[in-house]
């Protein structure tokens, strides 16, 4: 199993954390793609611009993802097939909405993990694509 990791706020342990990034457009995928990430880095939970965000490993018997509930699946099962942009239209009206399964902090995650380029829309479409897949 590779080591998995959390990134966390020195100064006050919570997980929201973010960092900058530059993001260009791609005329083929019709989404932002994350292109170079910068040294601003910021907490959510303590309203603090941080030095560096500490990145602590999950220990092996907390580092299996757990298994999605039944109303998470029917959930995903229902925009199963919906691109990036018409899940952003569907619960990002306003401007600050996210999924209600597939979270910004999972992406963002899957981000500084280097398993993603993509904006969070799109890939929460493959995400959701992903876990509602015949397994087998």
């Amino acid at each position: 199993m590779t080591t998995r990791y959390k990134m966390v706020c020195p100064h006050c342990g919570g997980e929201n954390v973010s960092k900058d990034a530059t993001a260009r457009w791609d005329v083929e995928q019709q989404s932002w793609l994350i292109s170079g990430m910068h040294d601003g880095e910021h907490c959510d939970d303590c309203d603090v611009e941080l030095k560096r965000i500490l990145e602590v490993e999950i220990p092996l018997d907390q580092a299996v993802m757990a298994p999605f509930s039944v109303d998470q699946m029917s959930a995903m099962e229902e925009d199963c097939g919906l691109p990036g942009g018409a899940l952003d239209d569907k619960y990002n009206p306003e401007g600050d909405g996210e999924h209600p399964v597939i979270s910004r902090q999972m992406w963002r995650q899957a981000v500084e993990q280097h398993e993603t380029i993509s904006g969070y829309w799109d890939w929460t479409a493959h995400k959701i694509a992903e876990e509602t897949a015949p397994q087998g």
